[in-house]
């Protein structure tokens, strides 16, 4: 049905790395706490170190659970599953370490050329254990054909980074109310507490660093725009044709119940004799 294992092997590297989103679950100790299920997504945020490491970049949201657990216990599971091909699903657990914004570590990671629009801090997970399943946990799981990453993020928080370059380069606008269109404030009214009152954001909000990036945001469709194309009209061409027969034979019906309205049983009889 599956396999437990310590690391990531080859094969599991490599169909990770193919997948477009991922799932991160955490949960705080209190048993009162709220447990965190947080879906991710964006071509290129989660990477893969080695057998035993990987980490993902952390986009701005409007919460800040993920952070606030693993400073409190560090425990955290990322969970892969197949939309498309044989059904498989691969979880990962490990313990996972914060790199906000502003860090060494973070600008190692991520530096302006590599990060995207609103990367508050670099996730990393020192992994020790993995478990797939092919098989009755990915049975229930529908088929879907990736189109594009969605781009009402970045759209949003692009406006916020240049606030922060704005302020760097001209500190008297802060008084024009500045501030309060940029990453740091962002991150300081909605980042700095988890919903049960745990830390959330410590540094990246104080930090000397000018929120932005370098990176060009081109979004397109899949790789193999040619392979998911055609699986695509498949999936919308064959209704279509099977609505056209339907139509045909719903005209075809309709004829014959109006001759035989028309001419009645019996000369209907006698027209067919001929």
């Amino acid at each position: 049905m599956g396999k437990l294992l310590e690391a990531l092997d080859p094969e599991l590297t490599e169909w990770i790395q193919k997948q477009k989103m991922f799932w991160v679950a955490t949960a705080p100790l209190s048993g009162e706490g709220h447990v965190n299920l947080s879906p991710k997504g964006i071509e290129g945020t989660f990477h893969i170190e080695s057998s035993k490491r990987c980490w993902y970049e952390d986009l701005s949201g409007s919460g800040v659970e993920t952070i606030a657990h693993l400073r409190e216990n560090g425990r955290i599971t990322i969970m892969f599953q197949a939309f498309s091909g044989a059904a498989r699903i691969v979880r990962v657990y490990g313990i996972g370490t914060v790199h906000e914004f502003g860090t060494p570590e973070f600008e190692r990671l991520l530096p302006t050329d590599k990060r995207h629009i609103s990367a508050r801090s670099a996730i990393v997970i020192d992994i020790h254990r993995v478990s797939t399943v092919r098989w009755a946990c990915g049975w229930g799981v529908p088929k879907y054909i990736y189109q594009e990453d969605r781009t009402t993020a970045f759209d949003f928080f692009r406006k916020y980074e240049a606030g922060d370059q704005k302020l760097a380069t001209d500190p008297s606008s802060a008084s024009e109310g500045q501030e309060k269109q940029t990453m740091k404030y962002w991150w300081t009214y909605w980042n700095l507490k988890s919903i049960d009152g745990l830390p959330g954001i410590l540094s990246a909000h104080k930090s000397d660093k000018v929120p932005g990036t370098t990176r060009p945001h081109r979004f397109r469709g899949p790789k193999n725009w040619t392979d998911e194309a055609q699986l695509e009209a498949v999936d919308i061409e064959q209704p279509k044709r099977f609505g056209l027969l339907r139509r045909e034979a719903g005209f075809i019906v309709g004829i014959a119940v109006g001759v035989v309205l028309t001419l009645g049983s019996g000369q209907l009889a006698n027209l067919v004799s001929h």
